[in-house]
């Protein structure tokens, strides 16, 4: 599994049935993910001899993985359903490289059904998640007030644990209600969020 599928199980954690139809359709929030995790990658080097003659060797280097911006929004709500927009972009103002809508069921909290575009060349970063969790401030155990400063702003936050991960969540911030989370694989802090501006990014023109 690569780090973006992780990254997509980890931080697939939008609107609950129960709290959906109080976001407005329309809402977003972007998360910048730092990862942990170091990839290897192929490094040419070039080697020049006293006569000029050249020779080329590949070797492998690990480095630190470039962190990747995930914008998720609500683009449909109603009393059976919800639409959730996932984009995945290697810089914030950079065009996606894919995008995924998830259709859940507000009764199972599942999925039933998913669309991904994505171009050719570019691999699909994820699979569609099949539960999608709401972290609002009641579901932090051992919460504590702070005020956190983030990419997004300063907020403040209720930060504790939820399923044993470190999380700084505010019902204020729409979609996740997450402001910064630390986890086993990396960090996610919220860039921009907002009530209204999400776009369908698959619907037909």
């Amino acid at each position: 599994m690569g780090k973006l599928n992780k990254l997509f199980l980890i931080m697939v954690l939008i609107l609950s049935p129960s709290s959906l139809l109080a976001e407005k359709v329309g809402s977003y929030a972007t998360y910048k993910w730092t990862s942990k995790t170091e990839v290897t990658k192929d490094v040419l080097y070039k080697t020049v001899s006293p006569d000029g003659k050249a020779s080329y060797k590949v070797a492998k280097e690990t480095v630190k993985a470039k962190p990747v911006y995930l914008t998720y929004s609500i683009l449909k709500a109603t009393n059976k359903d919800y639409l959730v927009q996932i984009e995945t972009r290697s810089e914030k103002n950079k065009e996606a490289l894919s995008v995924t809508q998830v259709l859940m069921d507000r009764k199972t909290g599942k999925g039933i059904n998913a669309v991904i575009k994505s171009p050719k060349d570019v691999p699909v970063p994820f699979p569609p998640g099949n539960e999608l969790i709401h972290i609002s401030e009641k579901a932090v155990k051992d919460g504590k007030k702070v005020s956190v400063t983030v990419e997004g702003g300063t907020f403040n936050c209720l930060q504790g644990t939820f399923e044993g991960q470190d999380v700084c969540v505010s019902d204020e911030i729409p979609t996740l209600g997450i402001v910064k989370v630390n986890l086993k694989d990396g960090a996610a802090e919220l860039v921009e969020s907002s009530p209204t501006g999400a776009k369908d990014l698959i619907k037909k023109k």
